[in-house]
């Protein structure tokens, strides 16, 4: 990657940006009575303690004294010097230099590790892997770490700023500061350098009206058994999908009834198997509970609503054959689940495009995952007496999510009748 030209000019009184906060203070700089003027102390911004700089054998070298005590710093200091002046000049030199790339490869060791212990999902470990392939290690891989400071992460910041959006960027910045954080623990670095925040806002993805969900229902059972509009050399090329999965599947249908009567996620969908569907009747009362695998640390039931009981039957009576428990309910001839999730979402934003509800009134893009937000969307406005705790609890995310992606689209209007009752 190549820097855009013109960000750091050569006028020194001229920055772009603020100096960075490991720089030194000009006006704390303070030489060690009798010593060469190379051994000198001094403060920085990032931390309160002093710092002493040498230059031994053709080398420079930073370290932090750990106190802010001028005379302690200044025995610090001779101490530091003198060991380095005794220490053979080809042993000096011989001292390896930690650079990025080694720093980023020591992450995604531990971070792989966190993967093995169930702390994070392998995909996020793959996208912190690709995110330092293409973009970071090709910029700073040769770079010591010692030589990385906030005035290049401002640069990173503006440059990757002119093609990614924000929630982008600022997952780049978390990385660097990741790197950075390791680099301090393994005593790689004396101070981490200051990494710029980038302010990300949320932005929810577009639940459906009723009348917009029905739409999408009819629209999806006239299609079962149509080929895509889309030629099959060009899904085969950019969707990756096989001639036999071009045709629109019933199991689309169902997969849409589910997630809105069972408040799943869609990636849900690919792990569900016979065995996770327990049907009970109790009473007048009928739904599916799902035991399914723990996703996104949440590992409780989910207790469907009636109409998923129905979808459930439907399933069992047009796939007799597939029916045992370790059987998947939804495209159970793919073996890749993967794949078997990209089928069910290409025909369903097939059914978006054909019905005109690819965006919402605002603008918002639409996708399966909007399906899950009715589910919530509609127990918050027609559901008696529903709780954010139970409702969370019960789609395995947390009141916050709720109130601040799922509910983030209600209106006072459209919730008239609870805003408009009177204690009796």
């Amino acid at each position: 990657m190549q820097l855009v030209q013109g960000l750091c000019p050569d006028a020194a009184n001229e920055p772009i940006w603020p100096l960075s906060r490991t720089a030194p203070i000009s006006q704390t700089l303070v030489p060690v009575p009798g010593y060469p003027r190379k051994l000198v102390l001094f403060k920085m911004a990032a931390s309160q303690f002093w710092q002493v700089r040498c230059w031994v054998h053709g080398k420079s070298y930073r370290r932090s004294t750990r106190s802010t005590s001028l005379r302690v710093a200044q025995e610090s200091a001779k101490q530091l010097y003198e060991s380095l002046l005794s220490q053979p000049r080809e042993l000096l030199e011989n001292v390896p230099t930690v650079t990025w790339l080694q720093a980023a490869e020591h992450l995604l060791v531990h971070e792989k590790a966190r993967v093995n212990r169930g702390e994070v999902s392998l995909g996020s470990w793959q996208v912190l892997r690709n995110r330092l392939i293409k973009t970071l290690n090709p910029l700073w891989g040769a770079r010591p770490l010692d030589r990385l400071g906030t005035r290049d992460v401002m640069e990173l910041v503006h440059q990757l700023s002119q093609y990614l959006t924000p929630t982008t960027v600022h997952q780049h910045v978390v990385i660097v500061r990741k790197v950075l954080s390791l680099a301090k623990q393994m005593e790689w670095l004396s101070v981490v350098p200051e990494v710029p925040s980038i302010k990300v806002k949320g932005q929810s993805r577009g639940a459906f009206k009723p009348h917009e969900y029905w739409c999408i229902l009819r629209d999806s059972r006239r299609l079962v058994g149509q080929e895509h509009p889309t030629s099959q050399s060009e899904l085969r090329q950019n969707m990756r999908l096989r001639p036999a999965d071009t045709k629109m599947p019933v199991d689309l249908t169902w997969a849409i009834r589910l997630l809105v009567n069972g408040f799943m996620r869609p990636s849900d969908l690919k792990y569900l198997r016979h065995q996770h569907v327990e049907v009970v009747l109790s009473g007048e009362r009928s739904y599916l509970r799902l035991t399914l695998p723990e996703t996104k640390g949440h590992g409780t039931p989910i207790v469907t609503m009636p109409a998923a009981v129905h979808v459930y039957r439907q399933i069992l009576r047009e796939r007799v054959s597939c029916c045992a428990p370790s059987d998947y309910l939804l495209l159970p001839h793919i073996i890749d689940r993967d794949h078997a999730l990209k089928v069910l979402g290409v025909h369903f934003n097939w059914v978006l495009q054909n019905t005109g509800l690819k965006r919402s009134p605002t603008g918002t893009m639409r996708s399966l995952y909007s399906l899950r937000h009715s589910a919530i969307t509609f127990r918050l406005l027609y559901g008696s007496g529903v709780d954010l705790l139970t409702l969370a609890r019960n789609a395995r995310t947390s009141v916050q999510m709720i109130e601040r992606h799922y509910a983030s689209t209600l209106q006072a209007e459209q919730n008239i009748a609870m805003l408009h009752s009177r204690r009796t």
